[in-house]
């Protein structure tokens, strides 16, 4: 077997995680926009840079160059992947990340600054279900039930990309952590077959860069269904040993504000006295904050204005898309036979297989959180070609290109863009690597230490598991 590359599948690891981050993290410029608001206050043309995020009353809770709650729960998943202990192997415990959600969601970030901003109804409902903590499974699929199994929001594929990274070289385990990441919190067969999509893609890139022949074997999707997934653990947070926060993977790497000041008092400053602080800090930045409104916008009469003109579609793309949703679609059957899958197969088809990014109507308000939405987005991304001035440019000014470019024609879209963003960063940064992503964006990201010692600990893990795992697999 050829030796394997392994700065070249470090580099595509770095470039799917920062890549979703990325797109999180500038698509908060147009969340919750429509498309003509999007273009009448950042204008057709212009590149897009934190400096110049809209601050409303919507964007100021963030400081510009930070990521929102897409991330925040990413960062979730791929700390519990990594707390698994090397007994454990690698199959997520839908509980632990259960917990951890529900932790974060009362608590945030205490190190980081940040309170948990930006939760979804789904997830809100869910996590607040009085079965949750016990068995999370049960209260999501409550609350779709509740809805009258029709709640196919994007709160759980946003946040699963990681999971294409671990076991990427055995597709059971990446799609059985898939179905599980997605369903602690969202029910919908929909939900979890776009969940399932966008990890499967992530890790067959990954064998393809390292590969010398090894197999990509499609797990039966007809027999993925909730019968064939073992129960879960019952355990909850005071019991269970390696349960912890994601900001606690490793301690701090630098004191950070507070600990340095607490060294100087004669007191340390309470958990409740960080957070006052810290949502102080808040408040005034919500002080002046503009409200976007049709009236104070130029006139928005005639045409809605032109999308990017996106790159034509690789063919080659096109065929791993069409390999991937036909190996999976039969995850919508995974309540039974009798279930409405059928009646989703022309939605799948126009969001997986979107002629124009218009034809996803990302904006649409009524619709904008559907998960096949957020899907064909992504989709339409990463099927765009590289063109030859776009790869493999040592340009520090154009390197990144295909991948800003790409990004923001969707960010341009609007709607639900930082959800949007993030799952299309998973996979045009998977695709492009690391070291094609456009370095002024980086500069401007928040946190970068915090989310380097989190990609680490996941790239020391994975490595672990390639050595062991590749073998049989």
């Amino acid at each position: 077997m050829t030796p394997i590359n392994r700065h070249l599948l470090e580099d595509k690891i770095r470039g799917c995680i920062y890549g979703s981050i990325l797109g999180d993290a500038m698509g908060l410029a147009t969340e919750f926009m429509s498309k003509r608001e999007a273009h009448a206050i950042y204008g057709g043309d212009t590149p897009l840079s934190f400096a110049s995020i809209y601050q409303d009353s919507h964007r100021r809770k963030w400081v510009p160059g930070d990521f929102t709650d897409d991330t925040d729960q990413h960062m979730m998943v791929l700390a519990s992947l990594v707390s698994l202990g090397k007994s454990e192997g690698m199959m997520l415990d839908g509980v632990d990340l259960g917990q951890r959600l529900a932790k974060w969601c009362e608590s945030g970030f205490l190190t980081l600054s940040k309170p948990s901003l930006g939760v979804g109804a789904t997830v809100g409902s869910v996590l607040t279900h009085e079965d949750f903590k016990e068995d999370p499974f049960k209260a999501a699929y409550s609350v779709w039930e509740k809805h009258g199994c029709d709640l196919a929001a994007n709160g759980a594929v946003m946040r699963t990309g990681v999971i294409g990274c671990w076991a990427f070289w055995d597709e059971e385990v990446v799609v059985r952590n898939a179905v599980t990441a997605a369903r602690v919190t969202h029910a919908d067969p929909r939900c979890v077959f776009s969940s399932v999509v966008v990890c499967v893609l992530i890790a067959r890139m990954l064998r393809e860069a390292i590969s010398d022949g090894l197999p990509v074997k499609p797990v039966d999707a007809g027999k993925q269904t909730v019968a064939a997934f073992p129960p879960l653990k019952k355990h909850n947070v005071e019991q269970s040993p390696r349960f912890y926060l994601p900001e606690d993977i490793h301690p701090p790497a630098q004191p950070t504000i507070w600990s340095r000041a607490a060294a100087s008092l004669p007191w340390k400053p309470t958990e409740s006295q960080q957070w006052a602080t810290i949502f102080s800090a808040l408040a005034d930045r919500m002080k002046g904050a503009g409200a976007i409104t049709f009236a104070k916008l130029p006139d928005q009469r005639g045409p809605c204005p032109q999308s990017y003109v996106f790159p034509p579609a690789d063919p080659q793309c096109i065929a791993h898309v069409r390999a991937v949703v036909n190996d999976y679609k039969p995850l919508l059957d995974m309540y039974g036979p009798d279930g409405p899958a059928a009646k989703w197969d022309a939605d799948i088809e126009l969001h997986c297989f979107a002629p124009s990014i218009d034809a996803l109507a990302l904006d649409d308000a009524p619709a904008r959180g559907y998960t096949l939405k957020c899907l064909g987005g992504a989709l339409f991304c990463y099927t765009r070609q590289q063109l030859p001035s776009q790869k493999d440019d040592t340009n520090l000014e154009s390197k990144g290109s295909h991948f800003k470019n790409v990004m923001t024609g969707l960010i341009m879209e609007a709607g639900d863009a930082d959800t949007n963003g993030a799952v299309a960063g998973a996979l045009v940064g998977c695709k492009v690597g690391y070291e094609n992503l456009p370095h002024d964006w980086l500069d401007g990201l928040k946190n970068r230490e915090w989310i380097g010692e989190r990609l680490n600990a996941l790239l020391e893990r994975v490595f672990e598991g390639l050595d062991q795992g590749l073998p049989s697999a």
